[in-house]
Order: C-alpha cells, then sequence, then structure tokens
C-alpha cells in the first residue's frame, strides 16, 4: 500500500481483509477515518463490480482482484499476512475477517435494538410482535449478530424473558436466506459439518450474498 501513514516506515501498521465489498468499504472507512489514517488493502474475487472496486480505492484502499470467488481471495489474503511477517519490511499487517468475529457480531446484534426501540417508542401497540426477522447470509456475520440481538434482549434486565423488550420477540423466527449457488450454509446444515465448498459458482456483488 503506498497510503500515507506518520509512523516510520520500519513499523507500519497495516490492515487486510477480503471482501466482496462491504466489510472491505466497512474496514476502509474507518482506517481512513482515523488520524492519521492507516494504510488499508483488500483482496476481492473477479466476480466483484467494477463499481465496488474503484468505490473502495476512491475511499483509499490498495485493491487487488483476484480469484474466481471469495475463498480465493481470502486464501491470497491471508497468505499476504502470514508473508508481511518475514519480508523483512518491518510491517506489522493485521487480518480483519469479514464475518467471523464475535465483535463484528455484536454490532450487527444492534440492528434488533434498533427494531425493538421504535416498536416501542411513542406508546407503541403493546400487543406488536415480531414475527420474523429475514437476514441474507455469506459468512455469517450478520445471522450470528441477530441471533446474539435476540437472546441479549429477550434477557434484558435479567430474570428469564421478562418485559415489554422480551414480549415483541416472543417467538421471533429467524428465516436465513442464501442465493443459489452460494448456498454453503444450507448445505453444512444438511451435513451437519462446515461446508465451504457451495459458495464456488458465488456471483458475489457485496450485497449480501456472498462472505462480506
Amino acid at each position: 500500500s503506498n497510503n500515507n501513514n506518520n509512523n516510520d516506515n520500519n513499523n507500519q501498521v497495516q490492515f487486510l481483509s477480503s471482501s466482496g465489498g462491504n466489510a472491505g468499504l466497512a474496514l476502509t472507512t474507518v482506517c481512513r477515518s482515523l488520524r492519521p489514517p492507516l494504510p488499508v488493502s483488500v483482496i476481492v474475487p473477479e466476480t466483484t463490480k467494477p463499481m465496488v472496486v474503484r468505490k473502495l480505492e476512491t475511499l483509499g484502499a490498495d485493491v487487488t482482484v483476484f480469484g474466481k470467488n471469495w475463498n480465493e481471495a481470502d486464501a491470497l489474503a491471508r497468505t499476504m499476512v502470514e508473508d508481511a511477517k518475514t519480508d523483512g519490511s518491518g510491517n506489522t499487517v493485521y487480518y480483519v475477517s469479514p464475518y467471523d468475529n464475535p465483535l463484528l457480531w455484536t454490532g450487527h446484534s444492534t440492528a434488533v435494538d434498533e427494531i425493538i426501540d421504535q416498536l416501542s417508542c411513542n406508546g407503541g401497540d403493546d400487543d406488536v410482535r415480531i414475527g420474523a426477522i429475514l437476514a441474507s447470509v455469506g459468512g455469517g456475520g450478520l445471522l450470528s449478530g441477530i441471533l446474539e440481538g435476540l437472546e441479549r434482549n429477550y434477557y434484558r434486565g435479567g430474570g428469564g424473558g421478562g418485559g415489554r423488550r422480551s414480549a415483541i420477540i416472543r417467538g421471533t423466527k429467524v428465516m436465513a436466506c442464501e442465493t443459489e449457488g452460494a448456498a454453503s450454509f444450507a448445505a453444512s446444515l444438511v451435513a451437519n459439518s462446515l461446508d465451504s465448498e457451495n459458495n464456488s459458482n458465488d456471483d458475489d456483488d457485496g450485497n449480501g450474498n456472498g462472505n462480506g
């Protein structure tokens, strides 16, 4: 990356992630908003739309297009992080997963807080309930966050799901939605084991249809 950083070149901190769009945009926005801005590199698969690549570059990311799908892009990202440990540059490169981190899940979980807050405000109907929440599933970060948010709000304040917040989500169903050709979560449930191969035909456009 040739992004500016006030750190000495012998000890530069950089961040690197794989993404189909959304996660890369989020990471780049955060890194470039810091003072001083931190360098960020994003590896995207060949299926990523040119518009997304341009937006990442405009925000300040060093973008590499590689691989037929996210799996291949992510493999390169992880290899680059490992190589940086022994390349003699002195740089510290951190890998940031687009979905597989509890901190990300907690961030996504606040969407449930917001939904409940909106339904609870202004003296809303006491009988209102959330029947279902639909979540697009790529890597599973959003789905994990929604489940975390439902659990937290159900037990908020302690005592087995009492109170208005828990009443709103009592019986709420969560529906996981995947793209045909990228249904690795559904395949994993059927096989009762992790299956990451079913996204090999992933036409991820950065809109939740792949791994971020």
